[in-house]
This record gives C-alpha cells, structure tokens and sequence, in this order.
C-alpha cells in the first residue's frame, strides 16, 4: 500500500504579504506566496525583502518536521509513502524555496517515492527559453536528472529514495514526437533514394 501527500507546500499564489501563519509567531508574514519568476529572482537568492528574514523557523522546517512525524508513523506499518513536489523546486532556488517551504533534500529523508509534478509551461522563461511549453523534452529531462542529482549525489541509486515522474503523459508525447520525428526523416531518405534511382534510370536511358 502506499499513501500519497499531494502537495505537501505552502501556498505559492497570490498575495500573502498580510498573511500570517501560526510557526511565526510574532515574526511575521514570510514571502509573498508566489513562485519567482525570473525577472524576480537572481543567481543565487532572492529579491524579495520580505522573504523569512527575521524568523527563525523557516517553511522548510515546518514542512520537514510534519514529514518526519508522518513518516515516524506510517513507515513502521509496512505503508510506503510518496510525496509530490513542485517541478521547479529541482533547481533549488532560493526564492521558491522560502515560499513553498519544499526542501527537496530534507523531504527525501522522510519518504520513499518522490513524484515531480513537471508541467513544461509553467517554466516561466527558465533557461532562456522563451516558451518553455514547447520545450516539455528539456524541461522534464532536465528536471527528472536535477531530482536524481539532489537525491543521489552520489549516483548509487540502490538505496533511498526514488523519484518517479507523476506526469506520464509528457513522456508519451516525447516518445511520440520522436516518432514522428524519425519517420519524417525515413520519408526523406526514402524520397532522396526514389530520386536517386529514377535519376540513374535517366541517364542509362539517355545513353
């Protein structure tokens, strides 16, 4: 059996500048709640001035230490449980970490299954590329290698915990646009090699 926590984040839209959430305590608000995009975000951190500066207790921990008190419970039953994340939260920046609270490091020590929810479109101009929704082979590619390299560093993927896409119908329509792909290219080879012998045709005609 298996036990899935859909989300296990804080809010990441619209705008929570007045909101305030019981960890605080007389710190308050954290963030603004909203995923960064890149014109918001620089290498290596975030912009936004009201992201966790005072507090001490971080959304990351919150989000840890429910993990580990579900985990504690759970996991002695036999049950496996899974956990899905935020695709973007593979390139570990700072500025979504401090608004979802999803520590991919610290939440991979209390599940077995993580589950990247990787929608292609939702990469805001990530990697200089303007349209990311037409790029789902990179973003979900590169995705899926970040999670193994945050999780396995050190490449030995025998042992804790493994990462499975939970978007299956973007691989399909990989697969389906390299099919396309490769019989595009075998009707162009078989075109050049119909013309090629209907050219040799000619000439032994003309002969």
């Amino acid at each position: 059996d298996e036990i899935q926590f859909d989300y296990v984040r804080f809010p990441a839209e619209g705008d929570q500048k007045d909101a305030s959430f019981a960890y605080q305590g007389d710190h308050g608000p954290c963030g603004d709640g909203r995923l960064a995009r890149p014109a918001d975000a620089k290498q290596g951190g975030a912009t936004n001035e009201a992201v966790c500066k005072s507090a001490s207790l971080q959304r990351s921990d919150v989000i840890t230490a429910f993990l580990k008190k579900a985990y504690a419970e759970l996991h002695p039953t036999g049950v496996l449980l899974s956990l899905d994340v935020f695709g973007v939260m593979a390139w570990q920046r700072p500025v979504d970490l401090s608004h979802t609270g999803q520590d991919i490091i610290g939440m991979a020590k209390y599940c077995d299954v993580l589950s990247p929810m990787i929608y292609p479109s939702h990469f805001f101009g990530m990697d200089h590329i303007d349209h990311p929704g037409d790029a789902p082979e990179h973003f979900i590619g590169e995705s899926m290698q970040r999670f193994e390299l945050i999780t396995h560093p050190d490449g030995n993927k025998t042992s804790g915990v493994v990462i499975r896409q939970r978007k299956r119908r973007h691989r399909i329509l990989i697969l389906e646009r390299r099919q396309r792909l490769l019989e595009t290219l075998r009707s162009h080879a078989r075109d050049e090699s119909g013309e090629l012998e209907r050219e040799g045709e000619r000439k032994i005609l003309s002969r």
